[in-house]
């Protein structure tokens, strides 16, 4: 049983490998945070080692094993907890225990998350095992930032994309699988830009709609905030670039989902907005801008995003961002203005 929901093309053409014998040695599943790589790295490796006819039964011993993390033949490879990147030491060890043959099952399976974050020693003793690949291995390397990684890496795995769903699909799922709420499931669906996985965390941690409603809030104070504010806003981001890339890159989709708001209310389309628990206030600062100017700020941070990936200075980015935020009064202050003209 496959777990992961609306990635039809993923099951349809892993289940072809499977079925054909045609097993790469490596993969690279990439998509969005919560879209379900996981997920789908741990049915692969339940689908290969399973002992039933339909794979992955989900019910067999190795299967279950592979589930709760206990099957000695998968190993999850991931950043030490506080550490920058996936060190070397890690892959050397993959190295050696790839050479081993698997205890139980048919292959021996490496999930390494977040492989954005290999360092360069890491990524180069990686790419040896790729370019050598052991019997009855597969590695599966998981990545929200493919961009970030060797394009010699991604050239020797078979990359599987994963595609947000749509608010209707998550929506369905958890008032049918999850039981929840209409007006609940509506919210979570929004919020969650479509990755799944992010409605189910945040259904079974309030605290991550907490953080998100102070970001929220945080956002919309810095958009009529003083340059210094918003200089000193900068300097946070930067300083928390350093620590955590991953939630940075969390409060930079919030950006780009309110401005993408901002846009399509004022476009006529408010019905598809993501912040519904902001409607009134998305509808009034929609107001105080020019389309041109919600458009040229998206793309500031569009290009945010890409200097960031190519190692930009992340304080000069983040500073550059928050000078091409406009005022939101700027567009009233020039119809008034223009208004004062005419009426002379």
């Amino acid at each position: 049983m496959w777990d992961i929901v609306g990635q039809a093309h993923a099951i349809k053409y892993l289940k072809c490998c499977i079925e054909q014998g045609r097993l790469a040695h490596a993969y690279m599943i990439t998509g969005p945070g919560h879209i379900g790589k996981m997920t789908l790295a741990v049915n692969l490796a339940q689908a290969v080692n399973c002992i039933d006819e339909d794979v992955p039964c989900g019910h067999c011993a190795p299967c279950i094993r592979i589930y709760s993390g206990n099957n000695p033949d998968v190993q999850v490879v991931k950043r030490i907890e506080g550490a920058m990147e996936i060190g070397i030491d890690q892959i050397r060890q993959v190295s050696h225990d790839s050479s081993l043959k698997p205890y139980e099952g048919n292959y021996r399976v490496f999930i390494i998350d977040e492989a954005e974050y290999l360092s360069i020693e890491a990524c180069n003793a990686l790419l040896k095992i790729l370019e050598e690949p052991p019997l009855n291995v597969i590695l599966i390397l998981l990545a929200s930032q493919m961009d970030m990684l060797l394009p010699t890496i991604v050239s020797r795995c078979q990359v599987i994309e994963l595609h947000p769903l749509s608010f209707e699909v998550i929506e369905e799922y958890l008032i049918k699988r999850w039981d929840v709420g209409v007006e609940k499931a509506r919210m979570l669906s929004r919020f969650c830009n479509g990755a799944i996985g992010w409605a189910l965390s945040a259904l079974a941690n309030s605290k991550i709609i907490e953080e998100r409603e102070r970001d929220m809030t945080r956002i919309i104070e810095i958009c009529n905030a003083t340059i210094n504010e918003r200089f000193a806003y900068a300097a946070e981001l930067a300083t928390l670039f350093g620590r955590d890339r991953g939630l940075t890159r969390v409060l930079i989709d919030l950006w780009s989902g309110w401005w993408r708001d901002l846009l399509l209310v004022k476009g006529g389309a408010a019905s598809l907005i993501v912040n519904i628990d902001r409607e009134d206030a998305v509808t009034e600062m929609a107001d105080c801008y020019s389309l041109v100017q919600i458009k040229d700020f998206i793309e500031a941070i569009i290009n945010a995003i890409r200097q960031l990936s190519m190692n930009a200075n992340p304080r000069l980015v983040f500073e550059v961002l928050m000078l091409k935020l406009p005022s939101p009064e700027r567009e009233r202050r020039e119809e008034r203005g223009l208004q004062s003209v005419v009426s002379l």
